[in-house]
């Protein structure tokens, strides 16, 4: 494993409970241009999410309303109530690639886009970890260790190629990306603003994303997705605190 990257792997809580940890649930919200500008603003606020790192499932309840479960995998979404599957739409992936999405997504589109940017973000840094994944670190300007990830062809991620800037504590501050799903010209910046401890593990809890332009460079706005995690709930382990 690149130094580095141990590093980091070690103040998100360290392999070994990474590896054991079998579901983290909070409470979602999250809004933005991103969601409004193709007609699916408001339709993630309050929602109780399970994330599963090691299997990549992502199931939102109470989506798209009460009384429904989406359920996000790599290569099938679907939308349950108690008794019966009313939605279920394979390679989802590749529905964006219809004109038509440029305007106007559906809820199993949406589905798709959190589902895998929540399994990502709260799969950090473990999922860096993965085999076929390129490594490579670099210091920024300031002095921040900043690493390159390559990601594997297919894999659920918004781009192959992204970057990660972290504190010299090896707290993620700030994760570079190119939202495929939305567009190819679409570069954006994700800060983490806030973080919290839940089972031995750090978790980011308020995150906000803004036009990326060039290499580095970013606008302030349009706020583009925030996002705000609470009630989080770490199994798979006892809870302890990091030391």
């Amino acid at each position: 494993m690149n130094p580095s990257l141990r590093e980091v792997v070690a103040a998100h809580g360290g392999m070994e409970r990474w590896a054991s940890c079998e579901t983290i649930e909070a409470i979602l919200s999250t809004d933005g241009l991103a969601f409004r500008s193709r007609f699916q603003g408001g339709k993630l606020i309050g929602k109780p999410i399970h994330v599963e790192p090691r299997r990549r499932v992502v199931r939102i309840d109470n989506y798209p309303a009460q009384g429904y479960s989406g359920i996000w995998t790599p290569d099938v979404v679907s939308i349950r109530s108690e008794s019966d599957v009313v939605l279920e739409r394979e390679s989802p992936r590749s529905s964006f690639e219809h004109f038509s999405r440029n305007f106007r997504w559906d809820a199993a589109d949406l589905l798709y886009f959190c589902g895998y940017a929540l399994w990502n973000y709260l799969s950090f840094p473990w999922l860096l970890t993965e085999p076929g994944m390129v490594i490579r670190d670099r210091r920024s300007n300031a002095g921040d260790i900043i690493l390159d990830a390559v990601f594997p062809d297919n894999f659920p991620t918004h781009c192959r190629n992204q970057s990660f800037q972290f504190s010299p504590e090896g707290l993620l501050l700030r994760h570079d990306y190119t939202a495929d799903v939305i567009g190819r010209w679409a570069a954006a910046a994700n800060f983490c603003l806030e973080h919290q401890r839940a089972g031995g593990l750090r978790i980011y809890t308020n995150r906000k994303v803004v036009p990326r332009i060039g290499a580095f460079s970013t606008l302030p706005g349009p706020l583009l997705v925030w996002i705000r995690l609470a009630d989080i709930r770490v199994n798979g382990f006892p809870s302890k605190e990091i030391s």
